[in-house]
């Protein structure tokens, strides 16, 4: 498999190690006949994902028209959130009533209960379940949708100028501190993704490659796996020894929290 990236500056080639190269690796690394299927098997699964994400983002936009179309929609929400609140005190009088019982209809309870800082959940909740329950009806979602439907219209004819504007504050906060952000993107060479994935992956197996966890060793047997295969496949070898204290640091990260929501 051979694998033609187009960047900006230049065209990266990703492939199979050659013949002599890959008999290179196997001698060098002491593998196993086992390990080498492994190390074969790890390679070109890895070729072959980067070739699928290559195609479909080939298939989206440039970044260029994603960011400009992202600005114009946080510029116009930012316009919609400065006249809500500049009409705070008249909303609830100008909004057709059609407006916020959609408001209401469309939202859950633990949405509007935090627009408003209340709780809104129906009192009698578990005796409606209970009526049910003893009527031998089915409890559904799309049931108690049905049944509180007309609860939640009552909250958007009350209180949807209200929950409009929180629900805008929503959706806008996050995009005005993306293009904030943007503000000090200078541009230059992209994140080199492709070799942190394939350090990623080797570390996945590398137990079964050369025998040994991962480490950050310089000498240890997962650098010198790295060392001779990342090269080999078309990937820039520059900083390998410190791409792979990142990937692996990242990976201990998310193992920590993995253990920690389990």
């Amino acid at each position: 498999m051979t694998l033609a990236i187009n960047t900006k500056e230049e065209t990266v080639i990703f492939a199979f190690p050659k013949p002599g190269d890959w008999k290179d690796i196997v001698r060098d690394l002491k593998l196993t006949k086992t390990q080498e299927r492994e190390l074969e098997i790890t390679i070109r699964h890895v070729l072959a994902n980067i070739e699928s994400y290559q195609v479909v983002k080939n298939k989206l936009p440039s970044r260029g028209e994603l960011v400009a179309a992202l600005k114009r929609l946080e510029k116009a929400l930012g316009r919609l959130q400065y006249e809500l609140k500049s009409s705070a005190n008249l909303m609830e009088h100008f909004l057709p009533h059609n407006t916020v019982e959609y408001i209401g209809r469309s939202l859950t309870f633990s949405a509007m209960g935090e627009a408003l800082k209340k709780d809104v959940f129906p009192e009698d909740f578990d005796l409606q379940l209970e009526r049910i329950s003893s009527e031998g009806k089915p409890i559904t979602l799309p049931f108690l949708e049905e049944l509180f439907q007309p609860r939640r219209r009552a909250l958007g004819l009350k209180y949807g100028h209200l929950i409009l504007a929180h629900f805008i504050d929503q959706v806008y906060a996050p995009l005005k501190k993306w293009v904030a952000l943007d503000k000090h993107n200078k541009g230059g060479r992209p994140p080199k993704l492709y070799r942190q994935f394939m350090i990623q992956r080797l570390a996945e197996r590398s137990s079964w490659i050369v025998g040994r966890r991962a480490t950050t060793t310089p000498t240890g047997k997962f650098a010198k796996l790295c060392i001779a295969v990342l090269p080999a496949c078309g990937f820039d070898s520059e900083g390998i020894e410190k791409a792979i204290e990142g990937v692996l640091g990242r990976m201990k990260g998310q193992q920590r929290i993995k253990r920690r929501k389990g």
